[in-house]
């Protein structure tokens, strides 16, 4: 009896198989375009992101809450999946490519094997310098900086915009700022 008066919190995976059905074309390009754009600069493909996102939720290791829209729930999960790629990318890139070969008990701080599920060193090295080439688009626009990094952060669009000062109109007009230049360096073949 205490079960059926709980109230869910979640979607049932049912739930989000219905509502992924009932996404219009425009809903599932508008995702493609956020998965893009959320992947500028980084090794890793939009579709990609949106696939693991997609999966992740229809295997019921990502659950989304019942008061969030389907939609906003997927965005905030590729944020989430991008969050922690970054993080991982962080680390050395040789300490990020090899590890001690544990199968060789002789020799087992000298032989090193790649990490196959990790980025290689020229991956890592690519990302570096697109980043390099983005902050230098940024470089001198100091509220598209703020904005980026309040992104980059988490940070609602009213967190932003309180911390930066900056009206929801001021707030929109860098936001398509800072597209049109991320828009011009793809164009410029800056990211593959």
């Amino acid at each position: 009896m205490e079960d059926s008066l709980q109230i869910r919190e979640v979607f049932s995976l049912s739930e989000i198989r219905e509502r992924f059905n009932n996404f219009s074309e425009a809903d599932w390009i508008k995702l493609g375009k956020i998965s893009d754009s959320k992947c500028w600069g980084l090794a890793i493909n939009g579709d990609d992101l949106l696939n693991e996102v997609l999966c992740r939720t229809l295997e019921g290791k990502r659950k989304c809450p019942i008061d969030v829209p389907v939609l906003i729930f997927l965005c905030r999960a590729m944020e989430s999946l991008v969050s922690a790629y970054l993080r991982k990318r962080n680390n050395d890139a040789l300490e990020q490519a090899i590890v001690p070969n544990a199968d060789d008990a002789d020799n087992e701080n000298t032989i090193f094997d790649l990490k196959p599920s990790l980025d290689t060193p020229d991956e890592i090295l690519h990302a570096k310098q697109i980043l390099e080439k983005i902050d230098q688009a940024f470089s001198g626009d100091e509220k598209a900086q703020m904005v980026l990094m309040g992104q980059i952060d988490d940070l609602s669009p009213q967190e932003i915009q309180g911390i930066i000062g900056l009206s929801p109109v001021e707030y929109a007009s860098t936001l398509r700022s800072i597209r049109r230049r991320l828009d011009k360096l793809k164009a410029e073949g800056l990211f593959k």
